[in-house]
């Protein structure tokens, strides 16, 4: 699946998220942001980025398809950026993040799937569900919460992960296990308490 998203240049993809940014930001400073990292990203690493909706296809005006078209808008070279288009079940949502270089994942479902995955990954928490994930994973440094975006801050951190890409996968695969483990022990739990 990943195959016609994928050119000759690493793939970055990305989910965003288009109903909490406005806590912290108008929706043109938010989409103003996100222009100018993925502008960052691409000027400097010369990666592809690929958007990931994760809402409804027939959603399009309400859901994220809209504000990933108009984050697109404010990026230089539209031709090393793509859309996944149509409805993707969660299976196949995992499957094309499992697939990319790097993960920026807003949605705290994607960054799970790129977590488990071992794709370095760089949480944009909206909550603190998302931080936690990341520091069960061991790579908690990678995390930056959405007040507190901005493009500086942000890629400090992708610097760090682009130029350290095995290693984050490592780290990421070393803590599955454990992640696993927490959770079966969680379901025990839980099946206990209902029997």
């Amino acid at each position: 699946a990943i195959s016609k998203y994928r050119g000759k240049d690493k793939l970055v993809g990305i989910t965003i998220h288009h109903i909490y940014y406005s806590q912290f930001f108008s929706r043109s400073e938010y989409v103003q942001i996100m222009g100018n990292l993925l502008n960052k990203v691409i000027s400097k690493y010369g990666y592809d980025v690929l958007f990931i909706p994760m809402e409804s296809f027939r959603n399009e005006e309400a859901g994220d398809r809209k504000m990933i078209e108009d984050i697109r808008s404010q990026i230089d070279k539209k031709d090393k950026t793509k859309v996944v288009k149509g409805d993707l079940s969660p299976e196949e949502t995992e499957e094309l993040i499992s697939a990319v270089d790097v993960f920026i994942g807003t949605k705290t479902h994607s960054i799970v799937y790129g977590l488990k995955n071992c794709v370095p990954t760089i949480s944009i928490a909206y909550q603190e569900k998302s931080n936690e994930f990341m520091k069960s994973f061991n790579v908690r440094e990678n995390s930056i919460d959405l007040k507190s975006l901005n493009e500086n801050k942000f890629m400090a951190i992708f610097d760090r992960v682009a130029n350290n890409l095995q290693k984050y996968s490592e780290i990421q695969e070393s803590a599955l296990n454990g992640v696993i483990k927490s959770a079966r022990l969680n379901n025990d739990i839980l099946f206990d308490l209902v029997k």
